[in-house]
């Protein structure tokens, strides 16, 4: 939606009395103004927002920022999807703890320029987290000691190639006391999963074991039901974790790759893991 030819103009948003769902894509076309006269904010009824700029925008990148800025919903959206910003940072509406606390849903994907982020565990009410191609990432959360993800039940993180760890520093502790189910792909760097007591459901893909043997190190591997695991590491060895005995409660289990899940000999003992 913007200026190009055959496309409608974000101004006539202005009058619609939206509810529940709206999506704009193209907004590399919009200017900032045209941004403020769409009112977003105004609407109280709209739960769902969608932003999507193209992946070959030609604006300048404080102009992503600007457009978002004036995007501001009304503090009541429970759904956030931002595609393809290419802005250094977010704007306040989306950074302040005070703002978004009825955010259920948030997805960032494609935010390949951002280096400053939201600390996530502001949002009290976020059920599901997908977070996609943010390659300047590093951690959930920067400069809390204790930070607690309340009501997050579902993660996604895939393609972030400079994630590699929960919290910034160390000594600082981060919970999920809720969370069932976690999604990670082809984050090379992540080498541990966080603290999640009612974790039920992983689902990993990546290059390197690390973060797949971390799953057995987990106190709380007991209390899965669903593992799908999908690792090419040929050079991964059996460690020690693998030889413990833990009882478990899988009742699905889906293996690719991963041989160093198994006897290399017949001569070696079973596998902790497999008893």
């Amino acid at each position: 939606m913007g200026s190009s030819p055959g496309c409608s103009t974000i101004r006539e948003l202005r009058d619609l009395n939206l509810g529940w769902e709206l999506m704009l894509s193209r907004l590399q076309y919009v200017t900032e103004e045209d941004a403020k006269a769409c009112s977003l904010g105004n609407k109280e009824k709209l739960a769902c927002l969608s932003l999507e700029w193209s992946n070959y925008s030609n604006r300048e990148l404080d102009q992503h920022r600007s457009v978002l800025d004036a995007l501001q919903p009304h503090v009541a959206l429970e759904l956030l999807k931002i595609n393809s910003y290419e802005g250094i940072g977010f704007p306040t509406w989306v950074t302040s703890p005070n703002f978004l606390q009825h955010l259920t849903e948030l997805c960032l994907d494609g935010c390949t320029m951002c280096e400053e982020f939201p600390q996530f565990g502001q949002y009290k009410s976020l059920e599901v987290l997908i977070l996609k191609r943010l390659s300047k990432l590093q951690s959930l959360c920067s400069h809390s000691s204790s930070t607690t993800f309340p009501t997050l039940k579902y993660l996604t993180l895939e393609n972030l190639e400079n994630f590699e760890r929960w919290v910034a520093s160390k000594g600082e502790y981060l919970t999920f006391p809720v969370l069932k189910n976690v999604k990670i792909e082809n984050c090379p760097k992540l080498m541990t999963l966080p603290e999640a007591p009612k974790l039920k459901v992983i689902e990993l893909a990546e290059e390197k074991a690390q973060l797949c043997l971390s799953i057995f190190r987990s106190r709380h591997v007991s209390c899965l039901s669903d593992l799908s695991l999908c690792v090419n590491d040929t050079e991964a060895k059996p460690t020690l974790e693998l030889d413990q005995d833990r009882e478990v409660s899988l009742s699905e289990l889906r293996l690719h790759g991963c041989s160093f899940l198994f006897c290399s000999s017949p001569s070696q003992p079973t596998f902790g893991v497999w008893k």
